[in-house]
């Protein structure tokens, strides 16, 4: 018998009633479960392990994946279940981890970053939620060996000044406005938004409560973290 704490961020319905779920766990890293039963109606689990629900998990060895024996709430995350946006974000986190987490790896970063984000998140205005996904979609990136490279040319090794320059997802990193962008699939990126990334990656999650950011900012973080992201797990 095992237990860790856990947030549930896959589920797929098989058979009847019963349903295998992704867990991304404190102490095993990302898991697959068999939730045997767990979708009928007197099923006592289903409101402890429903998407996004933070719970302390049990389960056992099973003959091709650990079986879910007990879970117990700890949060819901309601109000992020409740709003379209937030809940869209919290979509988009749960689909990088499981893209980009390969199976059982014991990971506390990565577990850290996705709690405390998940709560600020919860707690947070909807017009937020996008700016909460980005500075996830960073920090998951820099926790797997991906920080992208801010302060100095990928190319030259210059530092990097604040206008002209351009970010390649190939390459890792921004490129100054005096080296050749020819062939790395470059995008303009603006001193703001590098400003903004450094901010995403020196801060913890709770610090975003206090940072504003304009429409056009969280549009061309979107682009270049989209590109970056794709680069690597696509």
């Amino acid at each position: 018998m095992h237990q860790t704490l856990g947030v549930v961020i896959k589920k797929r319905d098989i058979g009847e009633a019963d349903r295998f779920l992704t867990i991304l766990t404190r102490d095993f890293g990302k898991i697959e479960t068999t939730a045997r039963g767990i979708r009928k109606i007197e099923a006592k689990l289903l409101g402890h392990s429903e998407l996004f629900c933070y719970s302390h998990f049990m389960f056992s060895d099973g003959r091709t994946r650990p079986v879910l024996t007990g879970a117990l709430a700890i949060e819901n995350f309601s109000s992020l279940r409740s709003n379209l946006e937030k809940l869209a974000a919290a979509f988009q986190m749960a689909e990088i981890l499981n893209d980009s987490i390969a199976g059982p790896r014991k990971d506390l970063s990565i577990w850290d970053l996705t709690l405390s984000t998940l709560k600020e998140l919860d707690s947070a205005p909807a017009s937020s939620a996008k700016k909460f996904f980005c500075f996830f979609q960073t920090n998951l990136l820099k926790h797997l060996g991906h920080q992208p490279e801010l302060w100095k040319c990928v190319v030259c090794r210059k530092k990097i000044k604040p206008e002209n320059n351009f970010f390649s997802p190939s390459k890792g990193g921004i490129i100054c406005e005096n080296c050749p962008k020819t062939g790395n699939k470059t995008i303009p990126i603006s001193a703001e938004a590098i400003k903004i990334l450094r901010t995403f990656l020196a801060k913890e999650a709770a610090f975003l409560r206090k940072l504003r950011l304009k429409k056009t900012e969280i549009e061309e973080l979107e682009l270049i973290l989209n590109r970056f992201t794709a680069y690597h797990f696509e």
